[in-house]
């Protein structure tokens, strides 16, 4: 008898295509969120990022995530991100992996990025940007 087990909403593999390194996987269901593990050990030049001696994402890392997530879901063309606020740094605890969420609301033009320790009970963490894309029809 063959076993196969039922993948998850979480599940991914070494064949599973990541649009942008930071971003990970897209969610299973027409979600327009990606899913991805962060840590310093899975992403080590991160480390070189600090702020009083706490791991800190660049925003510069976070921006581009950001700009992926909305190419992905949007479909090429210009982009813009416009009043983007990142509410709390991304810092990232030695030996801890977080889950990230990035979040993708094409009617309101909106990306969020959330986080929370990998494997907590509970909610996520509102902790970055929200943004608002303007994705125009025709050139610029």
């Amino acid at each position: 008898a063959t076993f196969k087990p039922t993948p998850t909403a979480e599940a991914s593999n070494d064949f599973t295509l990541r649009p942008h390194p930071l971003l990970g996987i897209p969610a299973r269901g027409g979600d327009d969120d990606f899913f991805n593990h962060l840590s310093v050990a899975t992403y080590p030049w991160i480390a070189d990022h600090q702020a009083g001696g706490v791991v800190v994402v660049p925003a510069a890392a976070i921006i581009d995530g950001a700009m992926a997530a909305a190419r992905e879901v949007l479909g090429a063309g210009a982009l813009e991100l416009r009043d983007c606020a990142i509410g709390r740094p991304l810092h990232l605890e030695e030996g801890a992996t977080y889950e990230t969420k990035w979040r993708v609301n094409s009617e309101e033009r909106l990306i969020d990025l959330f986080r929370r320790r990998r494997g907590a009970q509970g909610g996520w963490g509102d902790n970055a940007p929200t943004g608002f894309l303007n994705h125009p029809a025709g050139p610029r």
